[in-house]
């Protein structure tokens, strides 16, 4: 049963699935996700150190995505408008 779940990096998670009570996370393992079987597998600081890097990766894809989302968001409205006013003409 897990009880934690977050990502790593690939070279952090190679690492981190040797450690018995962790194993590659299911459904997203292949993105370097690792569950944790237990909370105290990990000594607190580490565990958090992992969690504050997890939060991090996310974070910034989610920030790209969402930028590269209104980018595309406004090139399609544009592109609305400029066929609405070629249709009126």
């Amino acid at each position: 049963q897990t009880r934690l779940a977050f990502k790593s990096t690939p070279e952090k998670f190679a690492e981190l699935i040797e450690i018995v009570g962790i194993r590659p996370a299911p459904y997203v393992g292949r993105y370097h996700w690792v569950a944790l079987e237990q909370l105290d597998t990990l000594p607190d600081g580490e565990l958090m150190e992992l969690i504050k890097n997890s939060y991090e990766m996310v974070a910034a894809k989610t920030a790209k995505a969402k930028r590269s989302s209104q980018v595309s968001s406004r090139k399609s409205s544009q592109r609305k408008t400029e066929f609405s006013r070629r249709r009126k003409h």
